[in-house]
């Protein structure tokens, strides 16, 4: 393992990179967010219950299947594969 400290120059290099990526990442994650509330939204105004649930509504598309749960004061969005059911 190399003990020579690092230059200024490193630190300053590697800070930068760190917050460059902190700020991207802040970014993405308020994406994230708007997107989850627009699929909470639509579960809630067009899902129906999945069989034997009374605080879950779900929504499927060809591919995906979003299943919100309101059992808590948040509601929790999953979104998962569709499973092909063999004919």
């Amino acid at each position: 393992m190399d003990r020579t400290p690092p230059t200024k120059a490193q630190i300053d290099e590697l800070v930068d990179q760190y917050t460059a990526n902190q700020n991207a990442a802040s970014f993405f994650h308020q994406m994230a967010d708007g997107f989850s509330n627009q699929l909470i939204a639509l579960v809630r105004e067009h899902g129906s219950a999945p069989p034997k649930t009374t605080k879950s509504l779900r929504l499927a598309g060809d591919v995906y299947e979003v299943t919100v749960s309101f059992r808590s004061l948040s509601p929790r969005l999953n979104v998962s594969k569709k499973v092909e059911k063999p004919e």
